[in-house]
């Protein structure tokens, strides 16, 4: 019996031996410590968003793959790590590891492990144009082996929660305390970087020294829609190499980097280059905010002071891209904020309180170099912390969340608690069904329209009366298309034909981006009684195809139109002008100034005129193919009726018109015309 047992079990182990040795049948090999030992772990682990489905993580040492999967403990994908785009200075020795996970889900938490056997989770960018995420942002941040205050925040940043953490610059001043600064600073922030994005910018200790240089932190990083700067000099280490700036979406959100002064012409060079990327944010739906974010201040009152260059650069892209609503820096060491109101509807915030120093002027009570602040500045104190951004649907909320105390504080508040609070709203007016105008809208009674919402739900009630009671702004206004002012009536089918007195205010900047649709203007098509006088129309941006102009695309019936004017620019194919695209009824004591371009029946007040015109001129530059005329386009061959009214031939580039007179820019000023 024993015999026949042992000879059974030497046969099980027999059939054992063969059956995991054969193909497809895995064998588990326990790695001996001290073989395990011999390679060290992974450190400076870190990831950012790199698109709308993929991530990439960069660190040091460890095993040179990444396992993950959408359920924790259960890493049924994974991806071997290649090099980064260049190898960092620091550490020597390091094994430099970046691993791009692509195709993945959008708004997903995804599990990963990497070498000690923890599971620990990513995040996916969040659909377009969504809201409801936040983001951390620092900068002058240091690393804890120098600035004890460095650590204690990025715990505080840990604690935020938040979905991104955007970085403004100066994160391991390498280039001051030493290449170990660089390992720690990336070993520090471990606190939160395994799960947080890390969306860096540089600052000028980044570059500016021969002890540190770009390579340190391009290769730490794979960045989205990586940019060379076109302005740097030469002699910059990893001239050539993308990276110097970037952008990427976020929601609802497009956040562009700037980048440092790598030369002379970086930033106009990036400001050119930035407002093409705006340009089509501007466009997307899916856009609701423009953020840009760097270490160089614009407005500063703090020791390194604000950049009037930089700030006019800044400036220029805000008057025209409303979605441009914040603009995020460091370098001073405080914390400040603007009134978006004195920085053309901007706010720019100054987050230099990342835990390396409190840049205080020791010789002044107020610890800032003017004690009375610049009328720009909304709020500014010197305290460490990190500035938290909560974006919704329709406004980004701030939160400057106070870190640890320090002697060099100007303002005393406990760590995790609210320092200063912000709302930003969206720079873009939209329409307001639920607005309500005084009056009854009848002559003796009109409407007064007080607000771009009042002047746009004129629509409602075409054959009412109004009268304009304000000043009016719509470069900002938007339909909900991204195409900007809605023409009231573009389809003939709900003509205005009531009466609209301008009232001696003006309208300014109506911009009408429409260039595949037919009547582009304020008013598209008007008829019956429609009466419209006195309105100034002021720096008009319209563009259409056929039947443009800045007051009426197209007017029939019985209604005319008196005293008013337009200035700026209207573009379109056939029947476009300064005024009006396509109008049969009496125009009067009216002017443009307004540069015209279309291809046929083109004019620099009307295109397609055959009503009456009295007192009327245009000085505007006018372009055009076929029936192109510096006052009337095309009068039907003689239809309409011209009387004193003229065109300036040196401005228009025409000698021609299908009525009025041509003068010289000088005999225009004369009293007689």
């Amino acid at each position: 019996m024993k015999i026949r047992s042992v000879r059974f079990f030497a046969l099980v182990a027999f059939i054992f031996t063969v059956l995991v040795n054969l193909p497809g049948i895995v064998q588990t090999k326990q790695v001996p410590e001290a073989q395990a030992a011999e390679f060290p772990p992974a450190e400076q682990i870190h990831y950012t968003i790199t698109g709308p489905d993929s991530v990439t993580f960069d660190w040091v040492n460890g095993p040179d793959t990444i396992r993950f999967s959408e359920t924790a403990n259960h890493y049924d994908q994974s991806v071997i790590a290649g090099d980064p785009i260049v190898r960092p200075r620091t550490p020597v020795d390091g094994l430099f590891r970046e691993a791009k996970i692509t195709g993945l889900k959008p708004n997903t938490t995804y599990h990963y492990t990497i070498d000690d056997g923890k599971d620990y989770t990513f995040h996916t960018a969040p659909e377009a144009g969504s809201s409801g995420f936040s983001i951390v942002t620092t900068g002058d941040v240091g690393a804890a082996i120098r600035f004890n205050n460095a650590q204690f925040v990025n715990e505080l940043i840990a604690s935020l929660n938040a979905d991104l953490y955007l970085g403004l610059g100066d994160f391991t001043y390498g280039d001051q305390e030493g290449q170990d600064s660089v390992n720690a600073h990336f070993n520090d922030v471990m606190v939160w970087s395994k799960e947080i994005p890390y969306m860096p910018n540089w600052g000028n200790h980044e570059w500016q020294s021969a002890f540190d240089d770009l390579t340190n932190y391009k290769g730490r990083f794979d960045l989205p829609n990586p940019q060379v700067d076109k302005g740097m000099n030469d002699n910059t280490p990893t001239k050539g190499i993308p990276g110097d700036w970037y952008w990427f979406d976020y929601g609802n959100t497009r956040f562009i980097a700037f980048p440092e002064p790598f030369g002379s012409s970086s930033w106009s060079s990036w400001a050119k280059e930035a407002a093409v990327i705006m340009e089509q944010a501007e466009s997307d739906n899916n856009i609701k905010f423009i953020v840009t974010f760097g270490h160089r201040p614009t407005y500063s009152s703090g020791y390194h002071g604000s950049n009037p260059e930089l700030a006019d650069l800044m400036d220029g892209l805000a008057k025209k891209y409303p979605k441009f609503v914040l603009n995020l820096i460091a370098h001073d060491h405080h914390y400040e904020r603007t009134f978006p109101e004195k920085t053309h509807g901007v706010m720019h915030v100054v987050v230099g309180t990342g835990g390396s120093t409190l840049s205080i002027d020791k010789d002044s009570d107020c610890k800032f170099k003017n004690c009375t602040p610049p009328t720009w500045s909304a709020e500014r104190f010197y305290h460490f912390g990190a500035l938290k951004l909560d974006f919704k649907d329709d406004e980004i909320v701030g939160n400057f969340v106070c870190g640890p105390s320090h002697k060099d504080e100007s303002f005393q508040c406990s760590s995790g608690t609210s320092g200063d609070t912000f709302t930003i709203k969206s720079r873009i007016l939209k329409p307001d069904p639920g607005a309500v105008m005084e009056g009854s809208g009848t002559v003796e009674d009109p409407y007064i329209v007080m607000t771009e919402q009042d002047l746009y739900n004129i629509r409602k009630n075409p054959a009412a009366q109004y009268k304009l009671g304000a000043n009016l702004n719509l470069t900002f206004f938007d339909a909900g298309d991204g195409k900007g002012w809605l023409p009231i009536d573009t389809t003939g089918s709900n003509r205005f034909s009531g009466g609209f007195d301008g009232n001696g205010f003006i309208i300014n900047g109506l911009t009408i981006k429409r260039p595949d649709s037919d009547h582009s203007a304020l008013f598209g098509y008007t008829g019956n009684e429609a009466q419209i006088k006195n309105v100034a129309l002021e720096n008009v941006n319209v563009e259409g195809k056929n039947y443009v102009g800045a007051l009426v695309s197209y007017m029939s019936g019985t209604g005319s139109i008196k005293s008013s004017y337009s200035t700026g620019t209207v573009k379109g194919t056939r029947y476009v002008g300064g005024l009006g695209g396509q109008i049969s009824r009496p125009v009067s004591d009216s002017y443009t100034r307004v540069d015209v371009t279309g291809n046929s029946d083109v004019g620099g007040l009307i295109g397609l005129y055959t009503g009456s015109a009295t007192n009327t001129y245009s000085t505007g530059k006018v372009t055009g193919s076929t029936n192109v005329g510096g006052l009337i386009g095309n009068d039907n061959n003689g239809v309409g009726a011209i009387t004193n009214s003229y065109w300036d031939m040196d401005a228009s580039g025409q000698t021609n018109s299908a009525g009025g007179i041509g003068k010289t820019t000088a005999q225009m000023k004369q009293q007689a015309t």
